[in-house]
């Protein structure tokens, strides 16, 4: 029997168990298996290009995945504390996160109820993962003081499995509504207000009121602190990038004009440099998905 790449892309990703965390070696692995399962040989001259197919196909089913959840933990509402994974809320905001106009790739590959589904059973297995927290929150119920959000996201048994941004920020809002549900006495002694955010950007005092409101971290916000935490680690490609923002709120800009913005920051950071041959390039010459571009440099001969 004859496969063509649409046809095994088809195959592989009903076989993959997570979309969210797969990677190229994982699809190698499962293309494989298929071919030791069904007899069948994939030329070595065209196998990454499958690969590259596939992959592909898969970082477009996470976004709509991702963006779904996203939809979902929010529903539109800042003090939201409850996701509503079910079939009608799930089709409302298919409707809007999905057409075959905006990925006519994977629209050649999966039918539109077969793809509905398919999202849909993973969606589901992401919703097991983040209401299995909704038990941890409850025992940090138990504590006489109310954790500050900085503890809480740097829980380690939360963090036994990555989260996405969004999904840290809808378990956070869960805690706080359960305690302030479970030690009412307790809230009328705090300053801050019900919901309020304690993420460490820009904060505005009203004095008046000893209320202190915080903004939540944005788009930029979170691409410095990236920078910051991972001083040392190799230069991201476009790729990784817009793996790793993936779950992070929408902008206007675009991911290449994002991917300018961490490569200019990491470029400032002490030590990095692009090293081609016996020569160092320090500062920010990169490729992007449309085009190349070399900008201010200096070169270190050796």
């Amino acid at each position: 029997m004859t496969y063509n790449s649409g046809d095994l892309a088809r195959i592989i990703l009903y076989h993959i168990n997570d979309l969210i965390n797969i990677n190229n070696e994982t699809i190698k692995l499962e293309i494989l298996v298929f071919e030791e399962r069904n007899n069948v040989s994939i030329g070595i001259s065209v196998f990454d290009k499958v690969v590259e197919f596939i992959y592909k196909r898969v970082l477009e089913l996470r976004e709509i995945i991702l963006n779904c959840l996203h939809d979902m933990t929010s529903a539109n509402e800042v003090n939201s504390t409850e996701m509503h994974v079910d079939n009608e809320n799930y089709m409302n905001i298919m409707r809007d996160r999905y057409s075959e106009e905006r990925y006519p790739q994977l629209s050649s590959i999966l039918s539109e109820s077969e793809l509905m589904k398919l999202v849909f059973s993973h969606i589901k297995k992401r919703y097991k993962k983040i209401t299995h927290r909704y038990k941890i929150i409850e025992d940090k119920l138990n504590n006489h003081k109310r954790l500050s959000e900085e503890t809480f996201k740097n829980l380690r048994v939360l963090n036994s499995h990555r989260l996405y941004d969004f999904e840290l920020e809808h378990l956070w809002r869960r805690y706080q509504h359960r305690w302030e549900e479970t030690h009412p006495h307790a809230v009328k002694t705090e300053t801050l207000t019900p919901f309020a955010k304690t993420s460490k950007s820009s904060r505005n005092t009203n004095t008046s009121d000893n209320v202190t409101i915080i903004r939540p971290d944005s788009f930029s916000d979170k691409i410095k602190r990236y920078v910051r935490e991972h001083i040392g680690d190799k230069m991201l490609t476009i790729e990784e990038f817009e793996q790793i923002t993936m779950g992070w709120s929408k902008t206007r800009r675009t991911m290449n004009e994002w991917y300018d913005i961490y490569v200019d920051l990491y470029s400032q950071q002490p030590g990095h440099a692009i090293k081609i041959d016996d020569m160092e390039i320090r500062g920010s010459g990169y490729k992007t998905k449309n085009n190349n571009r070399l900008r201010s440099f200096t070169l270190c001969t050796h």
